[in-house]
C-alpha cells in the first residue's frame, strides 16, 4: 500500500495498529548511511516502507507490529542482489544450498 493507491477521500491507516491515520513512513530496511549509499534508489521502494501512526512508529521495542527487514529480505522483496560484502556471501550460500 501507498499514499498514490489509496481513495484520497479516506484516510490511510496505520499498518500496525489499523486504528489511527498513517502520518509516518517505517522504513521495513533501516534507512542507514551506509544503505543509503548502497541502495539510494531502492531505499525508498513502496515495498519497503510501512505506513504507521506516530504511537506504534515510535514503539521500535519487542512485541512491535512494524516489521524490521534485514538486507538479504530487503533484496528478495525487490527483486535484486544484495551490494553488501556480508550480504552477497550469504547470497551466494543460500544460493549454493
Amino acid at each position: 500500500m501507498c499514499f498514490a493507491d489509496h481513495d484520497p477521500g479516506q484516510p490511510v491507516m496505520c499498518q500496525c495498529c489499523g486504528k489511527r491515520p498513517a502520518n509516518q513512513k517505517h522504513h521495513r530496511w533501516p534507512q542507514r548511511a551506509w544503505v543509503r549509499k548502497l541502495y539510494a534508489r531502492e531505499i525508498d521502494d513502496p515495498r519497503n516502507i510501512q505506513f504507521v501512526c506516530a504511537a506504534c512508529h515510535v514503539g521500535h521495542h519487542a512485541g512491535s507490529k512494524l516489521e524490521r527487514w534485514d538486507e538479504i529480505r530487503f533484496c528478495k522483496e525487490l527483486g535484486i542482489e544484495p551490494r553488501s560484502k556480508g550480504g552477497q556471501e550469504q547470497w551466494q550460500r543460500m544460493k549454493s544450498k
